[in-house]
């Protein structure tokens, strides 16, 4: 894990210590507006994009759009697209659930920080089948554990 992710860096992360995997925000892609985030694991930085007006049904949702490339991330930040892509779908999907709930504790922790309620967040993955994902849905109904303070001063 790179020695600069701390909360006074100017990047936002989320870090789980235990399993040796953090998440990172690369911004969003112009004008379409999709999240682009990259999860590290093994060493690898895998990107991803996000459509936060994603739409499953006739229900709002963040709909996983791309998972393993974003031209955003490879012009902006030099992360190239995941080789061998596209991978095994048993694959994608465990790299893709470490990714979404990586995504899900960094908006509530974002959110939290910032001083305001995120409200029910749910993400659909970009693998067929696969149901839509909560937060609690990885065992974090108590909430994110964080070290940072928030911007409103309390916590």
């Amino acid at each position: 894990m790179p020695s600069n992710l701390t909360w006074r860096s100017a990047a936002w992360y989320v870090v789980d210590r235990e399993r040796d995997v953090w998440l990172e925000s690369l911004g969003t892609n112009g004008p379409v507006g999709h999240r682009v985030l990259a999860v590290c694991v093994g060493g690898r930085k895998l990107p991803f994009e996000v459509d936060p007006r994603g739409d499953v049904g006739g229900v709002r949702m963040h709909q996983v759009t791309s998972f393993g490339f974003s031209r955003k991330a490879q012009v902006s930040h030099g992360i190239e697209p995941w080789e061998p892509y596209p991978v095994p779908e048993a694959d994608a999907l465990v790299l893709q659930e470490l990714a979404v709930e990586g995504m899900l504790a960094f908006m509530v922790a974002e959110a939290d920080r910032m001083g305001y309620d995120p409200g029910d967040l749910q993400v659909q993955l970009n693998v067929p089948g696969v149901p839509v994902r909560r937060l609690a849905d990885y065992g974090y109904a108590g909430g994110i554990p964080t070290d940072v303070e928030r911007r409103d001063g309390v916590g």
